[in-house]
């Protein structure tokens, strides 16, 4: 009895192992395989888009990539549309901790109609594609906490209607913020902390009187904090500007110029601490040593040192 009950659990073992092979294999297969222009529910270039991101992020490992190349876009797994058939479109991309890896597929910039796309928490790389600048109708785009390379690119000039933007964690994206990324007065909340950005503060992101949550934290970023954060005192409200390389005082924390005073000392979360200089021939990075005015006596007092020195040389001359 023992020996049966064995064998018709290791039957029973195979037999999913086997179903299981042949589900792995038939949703890979029939993604490949979809035909695009025989569904009716979403136009044919958003279809390929959702292909092309199927192909090009290892989908088939997914966590889960329910439905996937059969029966209508609609019902596969993460993706959401908007509109009455047969005239809907994909209006949003949940993705997050779905364990996608590879890159991102340039053909996401047909999904025009996008307002909100979240691929946190993957093993995404590679760059960020140009196309996302025609994803005109998006609002909320999450990107961190992935290995994305190659910069943040310009995309944001026509993004009229964005609420939110994040591309924190990941440690390798580099390049600096771009301007257009201030374009938008809509923008609400700004998340590029530990991305290894580089350069100045784009002085038009203190001119957004939207935003009220900014965090810049964990970067390389350099200069001052642009005066542009005076116009609003209470804009944004939650700043975060710690460790980076900013021009700072001696104890390390971003100068502000003059017009940002009240800004700085506004009483509500502002975080400007922790900025070092690159390392230089010396060693590693240290704290910003502020340079201390010279007294006005002091300069009088050497003045005066210098000319009676040459006052006596001069006589010393003479005899």
């Amino acid at each position: 009895m023992k020996n049966t009950m064995k064998g018709l659990a290791s039957v029973l073992a195979s037999a999913l192992a086997c179903l299981s092979a042949n589900s792995y294999a038939q949703t890979q297969a029939s993604v490949a395989a979809y035909d695009c222009s025989a569904q009716t529910q979403i136009p044919a270039a958003e279809c390929n888009a959702l292909k092309g991101l199927f192909a090009s992020t290892a989908g088939e490992s997914w966590t889960d990539n329910s439905n996937w190349g059969t029966g209508n876009p609609g019902d596969w797994a993460g993706v959401f549309l908007i509109g009455v058939a047969p005239n809907q479109n994909v209006n949003s991309l949940a993705m997050d901790s779905n364990n996608l890896s590879g890159s991102l597929n340039s053909s996401l910039g047909d999904l025009t109609l996008l307002r909100e796309a979240n691929f946190s928490n993957n093993n995404l790389s590679g760059a960020i594609p140009s196309s996302f600048s025609a994803l005109v109708n998006m609002r909320r785009l999450f990107l961190f906490a992935n290995q994305l390379t190659g910069g943040i690119p310009d995309i944001f000039t026509n993004w009229n209607n964005v609420l939110l933007v994040s591309f924190a964690n990941n440690p390798d994206l580099g390049g600096s913020i771009p301007n257009s990324l201030g374009v938008n007065n809509s923008i609400e909340r700004i998340f590029l902390q530990n991305t290894a950005l580089t350069g100045a503060i784009p002085s038009n992101l203190g001119d957004r009187t939207n935003l009220n949550l900014i965090d810049l934290s964990g970067n390389a970023l350099t200069g001052q904090i642009p005066v542009s954060f005076a116009a609003d005192p209470a804009t944004p409200a939650n700043v975060d500007f710690s460790n980076n390389q900013l021009d700072a005082d001696g104890a390390g924390i971003a100068l502000t110029p003059g017009a940002l005073a009240t800004w700085a000392a506004g009483g509500v979360q502002r975080t400007l601490s922790g900025q070092t200089v690159p390392a230089g021939p010396g060693g590693g990075a240290s704290s910003v040593a502020a340079v201390p005015a010279t007294p006005l006596w002091s300069l009088m007092m050497i003045s005066m040192a210098f000319f009676l020195f040459h006052r006596f040389q001069k006589s010393a001359d003479k005899s």
